[in-house]
C-alpha cells in the first residue's frame, strides 16, 4: 500500500519490537509487549519527528500476513481482491475486519496478497496525521526483504526465502511461475528457532535447486557487519543467513 515521497524515515512496528532508521537520525530499537504497546510506542516515535517528514511504516509478520491467491478462471482483479478480503481473517488468523491488498500486477499464476487488521492500519494512519507527517507507505517488512532477495540475485536463482522479524517467520517457496507456496509461522521469536523452522518447511515444500536464504531483522545494530544498509529497509539491524 503505497503513497508518494522520497528520502524517508523507516519505522518498524511489531508485537515485540519497534525500530526506526532514517537520515540524520540515530538508529533506534526498543522492546514492546504486544500490539497495543507497539502502536503506542510507534505513535510516540512519529510525534518526535519533524512535521512533514516522509515516513515508510513497516509491519511485522505478526501484524501483517501473506495470503497466496490461486488463479480463478474469469476473475477480474477487483473480484480477486473481494475473494482475498472475504477470506483474510480465516486464512491468516488475524481479527476481522482486515485491510487487504494484492502485491504486483501479474495476472497469471498465484498472486501474493497482504492482510492486516483494520484497527492497526487506522491507528498508524491516525498517528501519522496527528504528527503532520507524510505517510509514503504501509507494508509488511517481509515484502521489502523479498524484494531485496529477488533483486540481489539472478532471475529464478532462489529456491525459496525465509524472512524472520521480531515475532514471526514468513517462508516463500519458489515455483515455475512465481510462488508455489507461502507459509507464515507466529510466534517465532528466536533466530535459531526460525532457521530450524525454515529448514523443516523447505524439506516439506520440496523446492527446486537453488539456495533458500533467511533474512533476519534483529534488535542490535550490525553496522560494519555486512548488513545491506542502503538496499533494505531497517538495514542496520539486518543479517542474512545462508544462500
Amino acid at each position: 500500500m503505497w503513497w508518494a515521497g522520497s528520502n524517508p524515515v523507516d519505522l518498524y512496528v511489531g508485537t515485540r519490537r519497534v525500530a526506526r532508521v532514517g537520515p540524520c537520525l540515530p538508529a533506534y530499537a526498543t522492546l514492546v509487549m504486544g500490539p497495543e504497546h507497539a502502536l503506542l510506542t510507534a505513535a510516540e516515535q512519529l510525534q518526535a519527528l519533524a512535521p512533514r517528514q516522509r515516513v515508510r511504516q513497516w509491519l511485522s509478520g505478526g501484524l501483517c500476513r501473506p495470503i497466496l491467491l490461486q488463479p480463478t478462471a474469469g476473475a477480474a482483479p477487483a473480484e480477486m481482491e473481494q475473494i482475498a478480503q472475504a477470506t483474510a481473517a480465516q486464512r491468516t488468523g488475524l481479527a476481522a475486519p482486515c485491510r487487504v491488498w494484492i502485491e504486483g500486477r501479474r495476472q497469471r499464476g498465484p498472486r501474493l496478497a497482504v492482510a492486516v487488521a483494520e484497527p492497526v492500519v487506522a491507528a498508524l494512519e491516525t498517528a501519522a496525521r496527528a504528527a503532520r507527517l507524510s505517510l509514503i507507505s504501509l507494508q509488511p517488512w517481509w515484502a521489502d526483504a523479498l524484494r531485496y532477495a529477488l533483486e540481489s540475485r539472478p532471475a529464478n536463482s532462489l529456491a525459496g526465502l525465509g524472512v524472520h522479524d521480531c515475532d514471526s517467520l514468513t517462508v516463500f517457496i519458489a515455483g515455475p511461475s512465481g510462488f508455489a507456496a507461502v507459509s507464515h509461522f507466529s510466534p517465532v521469536l528466536d533466530r535459531n528457532n526460525a532457521l530450524a523452522v525454515l529448514a523443516r518447511t523447505v524439506v516439506a515444500g520440496a523446492p527446486g535447486p537453488g539456495p533458500v536464504p533467511c533474512i533476519c531483522l534483529g534488535s542490535e545494530l550490525l553496522a560494519g557487519a555486512g548488513a545491506p544498509t542502503a538496499a533494505l529497509a531497517l538495514g542496520p539491524f539486518v543479517e542474512v543467513h545462508g544462500g
